[in-house]
């Protein structure tokens, strides 16, 4: 585990460093920031609502994706190249570890890019549509089409035995079923 957690570490730093990184998180930012402030829907708060998160959302997904592949195909040749991954292959580490650290490393970079740009787009959301001038039975349809997915509601469970039980006795009472016969 602490050459995995060692690997992850080293490959969030060499990321950090990449200079395309800095260029793409600094359009992410700008995603965040400008996509939900500019963009308008049909005047009304679920227009609005669903044409800011629907463009911010896929552009900021669609730069993380550039950004890992980018991550992903140049660290790796950029430390064959400076010989810094002869330094751990030729240590006690398999293989898979070393490409499993690498995954890890970019993933968890990412999952917090992602997260944060998030939060920045739901936070700017809800103060655009308090700041707009909606009526009030327009915020609550809102509240209740739009933004809906807070909660996880599960089906109650079905008791089976006890429904095997009352169809075992419904159809004794109806005779389809004889006395003697062992369930």
């Amino acid at each position: 585990m602490k050459a995995f957690f060692a690997i992850m570490k080293q490959t969030m730093r060499s990321a950090m460093r990449s200079k395309v990184f800095h260029v793409l998180f600094v359009l992410i930012i700008l995603a965040v920031f400008l996509l939900p402030m500019t963009v308008s829907g049909d005047g009304t708060a679920i227009g609005l609502v669903q044409i800011s998160l629907t463009y911010s959302l896929n552009v900021v997904v669609a730069l993380i994706s550039t950004t890992t592949l980018w991550l992903a195909c140049s660290l790796l040749s950029r430390e064959i190249e400076a010989y810094n991954l002869h330094m751990v292959v030729c240590k006690p580490c398999p293989r898979w570890l070393i490409w499993l650290g690498k995954w890890a490393g970019v993933f968890v970079m990412h999952v917090v890019i992602l997260l944060i740009s998030c939060m920045i787009i739901y936070f700017l959301i809800q103060w655009r549509v308090s700041r707009g001038k909606f009526s009030d039975e327009e915020r609550e349809r809102l509240e209740m089409e739009t933004l809906v997915g807070r909660r996880t509601f599960y089906p109650e469970p079905i008791n089976l035995g006890q429904r095997i039980e009352q169809e075992y006795q419904r159809r004794l009472a109806s005779g389809s079923v004889e006395q003697q016969h062992n369930p």
